[in-house]
C-alpha cells in the first residue's frame, strides 16, 4: 500500500512539474502544493486555472485530510467563473460548493477563511445572474462574511470581500454609497502586509486591495480639488 502511494505521489509530481522523481524521495504535501500554487502567480488564464484545479484534486486524493487543498480548489473554481464566461460556470460553482462542505466538516480548517470562501461563493452565484440571484443569496453572503469576521476580525480577505460586496450592492440597489472607502482600504492593506505569504495559508487578495485603493484615491483627489 505504501509503495503504491509513493508511486502515485511520484507520478503526480512528474505530471505537475515535469521533473524526474525517484520513488525513494517522496515529495511532501507542501512541496506538491507549492509547485501547483506557483503556477497562478504569473498567469491567470482559463487554461491555467483548469490545470491547477485538476492538479489540486489529484493532491487531495493523496492527502484527503489536508483542508487547504479543498480551500484552493474552491477558490480557483470561484475565481475561474469571473474570468470564464461559459456554460460550465454552474458546474464549477457546484463543485466549489461541494468542496466548501468538505471544508466545513474538517476540524483542522480555519473557520474564518472557510466562511470567507463561502461568502465569495455566494457572491459568485449572484454575479452569474444578479437580477434573480441577488435577493436569493444576499443574506448568505452577509452571514458568511460576518461569521468570518467574528472568528477573525483581522482577516483581510473577509474585510476586503465584504467591502467589495457592499459597494457592488449599493451600486445595484441605488442605496447610499459607502463612506471612507480609501481609509478602509488603507487599513485592509496593512493587514495584508502583516501576513506571512511564505506559507500555504491563504494570503491572496492584496493586489485587489491595492488596485481598489488607487481607484478610490483618484476619486478622493477629484473631490478635494
Amino acid at each position: 500500500m505504501k509503495k503504491n502511494l509513493s508511486l502515485l505521489i511520484v507520478f503526480l509530481l512528474i505530471q505537475i512539474s515535469g521533473i524526474n522523481a525517484n520513488a525513494s524521495e517522496t515529495p511532501s504535501y507542501e512541496e506538491l502544493m507549492n509547485v501547483t500554487l506557483s503556477k497562478l502567480n504569473n498567469s491567470t488564464t482559463p487554461d491555467r486555472y483548469t490545470t491547477c484545479i485538476a492538479e489540486l484534486k489529484r493532491i487531495s486524493a493523496i492527502y484527503p485530510e489536508e483542508w487547504l487543498t479543498y480551500y484552493y480548489v474552491s477558490l480557483y473554481e470561484i475565481q475561474h467563473t469571473f474570468n470564464n464566461h461559459s456554460s460550465n460556470n454552474d458546474d464549477l460553482l457546484n463543485d466549489a460548493s461541494s468542496n466548501i462542505e468538505l471544508l466545513k466538516q474538517n476540524k483542522k480548517a480555519d473557520v474564518s477563511e472557510v466562511s470567507t470562501i463561502e461568502g465569495y461563493y455566494y457572491y459568485a452565484k449572484i454575479a452569474l445572474n444578479p437580477s434573480e440571484n441577488g435577493q436569493l443569496y444576499y443574506k448568505n453572503v452577509l452571514d458568511a462574511y460576518q461569521k468570518a469576521l467574528k472568528y477573525n476580525p483581522r482577516n483581510p480577505r473577509a474585510q476586503l470581500l465584504f467591502l467589495m460586496f457592499r459597494l457592488n450592492m449599493a451600486g445595484f440597489t441605488g442605496s447610499k454609497q459607502e463612506e471612507n472607502i480609501y481609509e478602509q482600504l488603507t487599513q485592509i492593506e496593512k493587514l495584508f502586509e502583516s501576513e506571512n505569504s511564505n506559507t500555504l495559508n491563504p494570503s491572496w487578495g492584496k493586489n485587489i486591495s491595492i488596485a481598489m485603493k488607487k481607484k478610490f484615491e483618484t476619486k478622493d483627489s477629484s473631490i478635494h480639488h
